[in-house]
């Protein structure tokens, strides 16, 4: 129970412990006075000597303490009583207060000077192992594990009575379980109406793990920016060995790696282990297995191993030398991480060594598997890089050895990569090519191409003309962008193919085309101009004959009994006959007439000999075009619709003309039985090979469409320009 004491002469009101006045009570909160020694005999109100003593209660009727009273100053009951009950108000709200400081999480405590604690809350008891009792109005010296770490403390303290500012600091202290934690003490003074400190609030957080995780974060973007600048790969293991040691003096680093070959692993860094114990883990190496050592063992289970006590521990007894010299330098505890990659496969180890026998600390093994992690990384990136460099060797060969011509810009158009191709083709070195600006020369229009291929574009078949040291060239290049992993062109490549001999072969070809051209349109002309010979040769004297012929019998049959009549009209058939045979050999338009009249003609002339019906689609196909061109167009239709009459068992065609600028289109289609195509090919059909045929000889395309009961369709594009 606390008792309250109002000084007469100040008005100042006391909070008492047992029968000590403590603590002096005003508006800004409490601060240390020397003791008052009092005498209470019962809580009832009374006077006793110079002093009036009142119980105080709260709202809730609790007793809470006694309010000590110098009697001679004349207080009024309208004015006590209120006084009393806001007084035990106030007193059960900050013993709730504190009851609350006492359930939170952080450490909570107040300073009466920078040397002497007042009170403390459970968690800051708990954290130093100590009764609350042992802190309170206690010097830190007294608890603090140690003497150094309450030095620091209290010059802390001092700072914020002098300052009379809140401050925050970061201390190293030791707690009960030994570990030195990393505190944030906030200190927060508490000014009275003369601006000095009645007492400082402090409260501190344990941010231990929040500054080793920065620590870390830091030490890894520190490795990471070593393999980044392409450091040394012993060295950013040398580095990775420091930062562990530096986490933890105590202990000593080590990194082993795995040899793929002899399945062993191999010191790779140890920057302070003795230089004996290194060359044997560096030239003997140690096996993978159950129970060899702490490395060997963690690499077999894929797990942590901790040998607390070397020199009694099994698993390192088999190790021979390694174990007696490990002994011979006080290494006598070892815990071990393997490094697993990404596909769980082990590629190395890392082990702690300490000169103390006894488990390795939870920091101690946190930065062990921070280690393993960034290391597995590493490792992986490393084995990457070998494989991108081996690839990259394999590329430059393959380039280094094509005959085709190879090379590669930047956006400013300088050349990052010839091969060996393009340097003897324009008789330089590569030294005095790679860096420099292309020379626009070498390839005519390559600056615009390089602009489109560097914004994304691709280009074949870009040919050109150029002058080399063996004389005069036709290149085909062919260029493309070059991207980064992220999708960014990074710069330009191009292929140039030397096609000389290949274009003057074509040019030849083609010579040799438009002579055969030019032949087999004499040769259409000169059966055109034998065809018309014969069609006059049967008209003029086979038909004429015929006719006088069929004329004289009937002036025969008019004068004789004899009936020739069966004579007669075997005579008018042959005459039929023959008027057909010279329609076909010389077409109508031929005479004067339209290429759409002659089509007419020759499907009148068809229908009145077969059931055929043929339909003719012109849309307008009111044009003259070259003789060549309707010629080739007639016999095409005469020969497709001789085919339906004679094959295909069709009872309707239909013939579709249409002309463009470019081409004049025509089209045969009809409703018969159809036929396999890949037979007709291989029976090498005169008919349709020699209809192909005369289609080609002006340019044009010929095309045929069919299937068993699905009719036949012959598509025909010819220029409408002859060349």
């Amino acid at each position: 129970m606390l008792l309250f004491y109002v000084n007469a002469k100040d008005g100042a009101i006391y909070i008492c412990e047992g029968n000590k006045a403590c603590l002096k009570v005003n508006t800004n909160g409490f601060f240390l006075k020397k003791s008052i020694v009092l005498s209470v005999n019962d809580l009832k109100p009374r006077i006793s000597g110079n002093y009036y003593y009142f119980p105080v209660y709260t709202s809730l009727k609790n007793l809470m303490a006694l309010v000590v009273f110098y009697k001679s100053k004349r207080i009024s009951s309208d004015f006590l009583y209120p006084v009393l009950y806001k007084i035990g108000d106030e007193l059960e709200r900050r013993r709730l207060e504190f009851l609350i400081l006492d359930n939170i999480g952080i450490q909570v405590w107040y300073l009466k000077d920078a040397q002497i604690y007042g009170l403390v809350n459970k968690v800051c008891a708990n954290f130093f192992g100590r009764e609350k009792k042992e802190m309170e109005n206690k010097n830190p010296a007294v608890f603090f594990h140690k003497k150094e770490e309450a030095d620091v403390h209290i010059k802390n303290n001092q700072e914020v009575f002098e300052s009379k500012r809140q401050t925050k600091t970061k201390e190293w202290i030791t707690n009960s379980k030994g570990e030195r934690r990393l505190i944030c003490v906030t200190r927060t003074p508490k000014l009275d109406i003369n601006d000095e400190v009645e007492y400082v609030i402090c409260h501190a957080e344990d941010i231990t793990v929040i500054q080793k995780q920065k620590e870390l974060q830091k030490s890894e973007n520190h490795i990471f920016n070593l393999v980044l600048r392409g450091e040394d790969f012993n060295k950013i293991l040398d580095n990775i060995a420091f930062i562990i040691e530096q986490f933890d003096p105590s202990i000593k680093a080590c990194i082993m790696l795995l040899d793929e070959e002899t399945e062993k692993l191999y010191l790779a860094s140890a920057p302070n282990l003795p230089d004996e114990y290194n060359y044997l883990l560096k030239e003997e190496g140690m096996s993978i297995g159950p129970n060899i050592g702490s490395c060997g063992s963690a690499a077999y289970y894929k797990s942590k191993i901790i040998a607390t006590d070397i020199e009694n521990d099994l698993r390192w007894l088999c190790l021979g030398d390694i174990y007696r010299i490990a002994l011979k330098h006080n290494l006598r505890a070892c815990w071990s991480e393997p490094i697993i990659d990404s596909n769980g496969e082990i590629v190395g180890t890392i082990a702690n060594y300490s000169d103390q026998i006894g488990p390795p600390s939870e920091d101690a093994m946190e930065i062990m598997s921070w280690s393993a992690g960034i290391m597995a990384i590493i490792i992986e990136r490393r084995k990457a890089e070998d494989l991108l460099y081996q690839q990259k060797r394999q590329l430059n060969d393959i380039l280094e050895s094509q005959q085709d011509l190879v090379i590669r810009f930047n956006n400013e158009t300088q050349l990052t990569y010839v091969n060996k191709a393009y340097c003897e083709t324009f008789g330089e070195s590569k030294d005095e090519i790679t860096g420099q600006l292309f020379n626009p020369k070498k390839i005519p229009g390559a600056i615009g191409s390089f602009e489109r291929v560097l914004s994304g574009q691709k280009i074949i078949n870009l040919e050109t003309e150029v002058y080399t040291v063996n004389g005069f060239k036709i290149l085909s290049w062919e260029m493309y962008p070059i991207f980064d992993n992220k999708g960014n062109i990074i710069e330009g490549q191009a292929v140039g193919r030397d096609v000389t001999k290949q274009r003057l072969a074509e040019k030849e070809l083609k010579k040799s085309y438009n002579k055969i051209y030019k032949l087999s349109r004499e040769i259409l002309k000169v059966q055109e101009e034998e065809r018309r010979r014969l069609a006059a040769d049967l008209h003029d004297e086979t038909s004429q004959a015929l006719t006088m012929a069929k004329m004289e019998l009937q002036r025969i049959n008019a004068r004789t009994p004899i009936n020739l009549n069966h004579s007669i009209q075997l005579l008018q058939k042959a005459i039929n006959n023959i008027r057909y045979q010279i329609t076909s050999l010389r077409p109508p338009f031929l005479e004067g007439t339209t290429l759409k009249d002659a089509i007419d003609d020759l499907i009148y002339n068809i229908c009145y000999y077969s059931d055929l019906t043929v339909e003719v689609n012109s849309n307008g196909f009111e044009v003259t075009l070259p003789e060549e061109i309707e010629t080739i167009l007639y016999r095409c239709i005469q020969e497709s619709l001789t085919n339906i009459i004679r094959h295909s068992h069709a009872t309707k065609a239909q013939i579709n003309l249409k002309n463009t600028s470019n081409a004049v289109f025509v089209s045969i289609v009809d409703d018969g039985v159809g036929f396999d195509l890949a037979a007709v090919k291989n029976t090498n059909k005169i008919g349709l090979t020699s209809m192909k045929e005369r289609v080609e000889v002006l340019g044009g395309e010929l095309e045929v469409f069919s299937a068993y009961n699905k009719g036949t369709t012959i598509s025909i594009k010819i220029p409408n320009k002859l060349s």
